[in-house]
This record gives C-alpha cells, structure tokens and sequence, in this order.
C-alpha cells in the first residue's frame, strides 16, 4: 500500500480554447491533496468532460480505476511519445488523448521531482496592421515560450503573502520585467540606497553567487543585483534595469536586477528612433548585461558576461 505522502496529482490543461485557431495552450500544475483534487473535479469535469483539454496524471490506484480523465505516468510517457514506458501499466487508447511531446514531459518532471509547482506555455497576442487601411487589423497569437512557476490556476497564496490570514485566494504577485530605484521601494519597502549605510541595523546586504542580496522582513521579498549595477544607480538615480522575477523552492518572491536597460539609439539628425539592430547593437542575448552590448561581451569577454570582472 502507497503512503499518502507519496502519491501525487497533477493536472495537465490544454487551453487551445482561448487561442485563434486552436493553438494548444498548455498548463501543468501540482495539487497538494487529495481533498482539493476531489473538488477541482467535482468543480470542472464531471459536468463538462473533454479529453481534449483537461487531464489527471496521478499514482493514486483509486482514482485511476474511477476515472477516464486520469493516467498514470507510463500512459503519459506514451502519448508524450516518449518510449521509456512500461507496456504493462497501458489501460489506455492514446487516440482518444490530445497529443504531447516530450517537452510536456520534461515540465511534468520537474513538477513531479518538486522543482517547480506549476509550468505554462506563455503566448503574445500581437496586431499587424499591413492595410493602408489601418482599422484593420490582423491579430495573431505568438509562442513565446514556457514560463515555471508564474501561473497559477489552484495553489492558494502562502500565508507569508496573505494580506488577510483567512484569504483562500489563488496565488498570483507582480511580475516585473523592468525596474527602478521607485520600483525597487516597491519590491522592498525601502530605498535601496539605505542599504548597507548603517551596519548596527537590519538593513544590510549579503553576497550570493556574485550578487548582492538583501531579504526585507516586511514584504518578504528578496532582492539580487550585482554590485557594480548597485553602485551604478548610486550614481545615478535614473537608471532603468532588467528584472527577472523568480519563485525560490519555498515560494519565496525574489528579484534578479540583471542588466542596464540602455536608451533607444538615436539617428545623427535626433529625429526618428532607430532599433538595436538598425544602430548595429543588440542587448537580447545577454540582456544588456553590465552595460555591454552582445557583440562586445562576444568578442572582448569571450561570450561569458561574468569575464567583465576581470578586466582592469
């Protein structure tokens, strides 16, 4: 008999619905109980059962014996196409399935190894207007990869984020991209040039992985940022950054200040703005990096940004 402790439930969304064309739009994420899957079936699929959009990979031998929408793992590794299954654990007919590859599997891994929660495709919705006319449009959904941790359809907000401590609320929080010294008081209820200034109080960095990093008490957030980018916007309170915006292990917010976000390049005339690639500069690759340009960080610090510590 399996300890409860061992079994696992995890839903796995096709959402093409909700794109033009039926794009597949998938979402897969971890339900803690046995309880909550219960309601989340009782909720979402006994009154409107589709193969083509909702599924439940779990070990859970009562489950898959009551319902058609659960698969154990080797019947997912079948209609992931990935043929390290066992023929023996097949009760299934993967025509009656949407189809997988092994990049769904990969993100059910991680979710199953308690990397991650939860993994999503994240798609752009873009408009071209190619008509003189311009009030028509052309509306297109663009792929832009898939994101962990940062959607989440069931997990309720951990109480250290809960405003009220009886919120039942999904877990949702601000994903920043891009930042500033205004930004950065959001994030850590404090200006940041505060820190370090007075070492009898709580208000200090510590060094992790080549940045620094500061935990705020209050909005428990952590801040990284790289010491030269810090000292940068000591000198100059305008600066614009790149932010990656992470969940740790514990689900603990933090903030990853990467790169110097440069101004557009302008033409000689000061008229028109001209894009990375019309001025011959791309920041993409390394996300503007130190300040540095992708050429530059290819060629004078061989293609690793971190080289640019040792230079004189």
């Amino acid at each position: 008999m399996e300890n409860n402790s061992d079994i696992y439930y995890i839903v796995i969304q096709n959402r093409s619905y909700r794109r033009e064309y039926g794009k597949d739009d998938y979402h897969l994420e971890r339900v803690f109980s046995r309880e909550e899957i219960i309601k989340i079936i009782d909720k979402e699929v006994l009154d409107n059962f589709d193969h083509s959009y909702f599924i439940i990979v779990t070990n859970d031998k009562t489950f898959l014996n009551k319902y058609l929408f659960t698969i154990n793992i080797d019947e997912l590794k079948m209609i992931c196409s990935n043929n390290d299954y066992n023929k023996k654990n097949i009760r299934i007919n993967p025509s009656f399935y949407f189809d997988f590859n092994n990049v769904n599997f990969i993100y059910f891994q991680k979710i199953l190894d308690n990397e991650i929660i939860t993994a999503s495709m994240q798609w752009i919705r873009e408009t071209d207007y190619p008509y003189e006319d311009k009030s028509i449009g052309i509306t297109d959904d663009t792929f832009k990869g898939w994101i962990e941790n940062k959607e989440f359809v069931y997990f309720k907000t951990p109480l250290r984020y809960r405003i009220d401590i009886n919120e039942d609320s999904v877990f949702s929080f601000r994903d920043y991209s891009k930042g500033n010294i205004e930004t950065f008081k959001k994030m850590v209820n404090i200006n940041i040039l505060e820190i370090g200034t007075d070492y009898s109080s709580n208000l200090n960095w510590s060094r992790s992985n080549g940045f620094l990093k500061y935990y705020d008490r209050i909005s428990c957030t952590r801040l990284y940022i790289y010491e030269n980018l810090f000292q940068s916007l000591k000198e100059d309170n305008n600066i614009n950054f790149h932010v990656e915006t992470k969940l740790d292990k514990n689900l603990y917010i933090e903030y990853y200040v990467t790169g110097v976000e440069l101004p557009k390049q302008y033409d000689n005339d000061d008229s028109d703005l001209v894009s990375d690639d019309e001025s011959g500069y791309s920041f993409n690759k390394y996300n503007g990096a130190y300040g540095y340009d992708d050429n530059t960080i290819d060629n004078a610090f061989e293609g690793d940004p971190e080289n640019y510590w040792n230079i004189d």
